[in-house]
């Protein structure tokens, strides 16, 4: 029996999606005959101008309403529908859906053709959206979804294809919820991996390599995930919930998976580490770090990684990590303020940031700290301590990366569930634009903040991070709109829209939205 695995929008543009990649080498190393298709990278590359900027993530909300989706697939239907029938022709027995928020309704429509066109295939719905305990029903009821994989889905999925292949009952696989005489029942919890070098290496075999967009300052490189978890608890991170704990994959086996993927991919440039964070292990880090040295796997190879503030990193460490390769490190500072970054539960000292960041920039790595702004809580004062760090270090960060977001509410995390410790009003309809109980912190306030840090960075000489992939006024003019559209001040968001169409005219949701508020407001 053959298995599918999909990749629907929307999803990034710059890598292979990793949790398909892992899945789809799981399945082979016992195996499994496997297909991929990353329909958000096939649909992105052939986009209309209209939909130009439907795939930046500063606008993926786009695919969080059904009506847009619809016009969308409406709207490229042959496109759609020659990738639907190409993934029919190899008639796979089992379908495996990746599914985040955003690609939800996508899902549900392409996995729908489907089965109109195999209708006794077997689809399983997995993925970001269900690695932590959700309303199943979403994707289940009244839907052409026949299952949902939840937690980690290797071990999951290759029972699942090993039992339907054997003419098994699916609901004999643990891990899983699957519709049953009219109701949703779930199977056994799949005890989650213990050992990550157990994993095979990721499986690119299958994903068109030339059509994704390369960031800037990568070029030619492979994105590796090589842990699971954080060993911090920071109380507004969501993406932690999806795995409790911490495990890491040891020195040794992060450098042969390297050296494998540089077999296949011999232009390889740079190495860029997805983890939430890759000195978890401080183990693990020195033992990468001195294979790296001892026997680099290519000549001038570089790497770059997401790290967190703790006293174990002195300039021996960042030495011995520039000596690997390591030419660039990112560090969430988030805040120059003791008090906040208590409030935040960061678990970690201003000081040790001063010195880690001289440290680093000592050694010769490129160093970017992210900021956060308008935490909840944060007071004027506390400000003015994140631009007194800011000016204190300006010599050391190369680029401070000014969240666009600048403080949003992140599904799963302590924050989301805890609103009124921090005196928080939440909007229904969007994580960005809470309020603070006295009505002081908002998001125009918030988005003032980010704007004042950006201009003291740029007066210091520091670059500023974009993290966008459309612009800093689209964002601006885009976010904006839809603010005051959510407040129903419409007024303020017929402004906003038409700032932003005189920068991006063809915009199929924004002049929608337009047209629909000009009738409001009359």
């Amino acid at each position: 029996m053959k298995t599918a695995l999909i990749q629907p929008p929307v999803w990034g543009v710059y890598d292979p999606p990793a949790g398909l990649a892992q899945i789809s080498g799981y399945l082979k190393k016992f195996g499994c005959e496997v297909d991929v298709f990353d329909l958000n990278i096939e649909f992105y590359r052939s986009r209309k101008q209209e939909y130009n900027s439907m795939w930046a993530i500063e606008q993926s909300s786009f695919w969080t309403n059904n009506d847009n989706v619809n016009k969308y697939f409406n709207d490229n239907s042959a496109l759609v529908n020659a990738w639907v029938d190409k993934i029919a022709a190899g008639e796979p027995g089992l379908v495996g859906i990746s599914v985040n928020v955003c690609s939800l309704h996508p899902a549900l429509k392409i996995a729908g053709m489907l089965k109109k066109k195999l209708p006794n295939v077997k689809i399983a719905a997995g993925g970001p959206m269900f690695c932590v305990p959700a309303d199943v029903g979403v994707i289940l009821n009244d839907s052409p979804i026949d299952i949902v994989v939840y937690g980690e889905g290797e071990q999951t999925f290759k029972e699942l294809a090993c039992i339907m292949n054997a003419g098994g009952s699916p609901d004999s696989c643990r891990g899983i919820y699957l519709k049953k005489e009219g109701s949703i029942f779930k199977t056994d919890t799949m005890p989650p991996l213990k050992n990550l070098d157990e994993l095979p290496y990721l499986d690119f075999c299958g994903f068109p390599a030339e059509k994704y967009d390369p960031p800037g300052h990568l070029g030619e490189h492979i994105s590796l995930m090589t842990s699971r978890g954080c060993v911090q608890q920071c109380v507004f991170c969501g993406p932690k919930a999806y795995w409790p704990g911490y495990r890491t994959m040891g020195g040794k086996r992060i450098y042969d998976e390297i050296c494998h993927h540089l077999r296949t991919f011999p232009l390889t440039a740079h190495i860029e580490f997805l983890d939430l964070l890759f000195n978890g292990s401080m183990n693990t880090l020195n033992e990468f770090c001195g294979l790296m040295i001892s026997s680099p796997p290519k000549a001038g190879l570089k790497w770059h990684a997401n790290l967190i503030i703790r006293p174990e990193m002195t300039d021996t460490v960042f030495l011995k990590m520039k000596s690997s390769g390591c030419e660039h490190v990112t560090y969430g500072i988030e805040s120059g303020s003791q008090r906040v970054l208590d409030h935040m539960r960061k678990r970690y000292r201003v000081e040790d940031a001063d010195r880690v960041l001289r440290s680093a920039h000592g050694a010769g790595i490129q160093v970017t700290c992210n900021f956060m702004f308008g935490f909840p809580g944060e007071t004027n004062e506390d400000f003015g301590a994140t631009l007194s760090f800011l000016e204190r270090n300006a010599a050391y960060i190369d680029t401070a990366y000014p969240s666009r977001t600048f403080f949003t509410i992140e599904p799963h995390s302590y924050l989301e569930s805890h609103l009124k410790e921090f005196e928080i009003v939440p909007n229904s309809e969007h994580g960005q634009y809470w309020v603070s109980s006295d009505g002081r912190n908002d998001y125009p306030e918030r988005m003032k903040r980010c704007e004042e840090f950006s201009k003291r960075a740029i007066s210091l000489g520091v670059n500023v991070g974009l993290g966008l992939q459309t612009s800093v006024e689209l964002d601006r003019w885009f976010n904006l709109g839809n603010y005051y559209e959510m407040i129903k001040d419409y007024k303020n968001a017929l402004i906003s829209y038409n700032n932003y169409l005189k920068l991006d005219p063809h915009n199929a949701v924004i002049n929608s939205r337009y047209d629909l508020l000009k009738q409001k407001k009359h």
